[in-house]
């Protein structure tokens, strides 16, 4: 987090495809997903651009904490739905979205208003239940913006 905030993050100008760093995080992923009886379905919608230059590391450390926190706040056998998709193409840009939906326990409407500030998380007990350190969606949000992104929630 001090390295965000000070500028000390550098992205990076690396040719990547985005399938294959999609399909590396479902690899990491399904175990977690498989333990808990949790079932996780993508959606994606006729990629036209797979081959992409830009952040990889970060993009990947973006998706991994969000949907971490899919499965770890999730219901036992419950479900994770991803979806992704180009929305704005110019001759130099790719814009994505990418949701991440879930049948989570959910938050409360004033819990919603601090998700992105550090070592917060909705109750005290959160940390023993759920364990982290509350810096997982800051970290994800610095590092959007970084990229010249935002991230909302529903």
């Amino acid at each position: 987090m001090s390295k965000l905030e000070s500028e000390e993050i550098v992205l990076e100008n690396k040719d990547f495809d985005i399938n294959r760093l999609l399909h590396e995080i479902r690899e990491v992923i399904e175990k977690q997903v498989y333990e808990r009886g949790i079932s996780l379905s993508e959606k994606e919608y006729n990629l036209k651009y797979r081959y992409l230059n830009g952040s990889p590391v970060h993009l990947k450390r973006i998706l991994m904490n969000i949907i971490s926190n899919a499965v770890k706040y999730n219901k036992e056998k419950g479900e994770i739905l991803l979806s992704y998709y180009e929305t704005q193409v110019d001759n130099r840009h790719i814009l994505f979205e990418f949701q991440c939906k879930d049948t989570g326990v959910g938050m409360s409407k004033e819990f919603q208003n601090h998700i992105f500030e550090p070592f917060t998380q909705e109750t005290g007990g959160a940390r023993s239940v759920y364990g982290g350190t509350g810096l997982g969606m800051p970290i994800t949000k610095k590092l959007i913006e970084k990229m010249g992104g935002t991230i909302k929630f529903e």
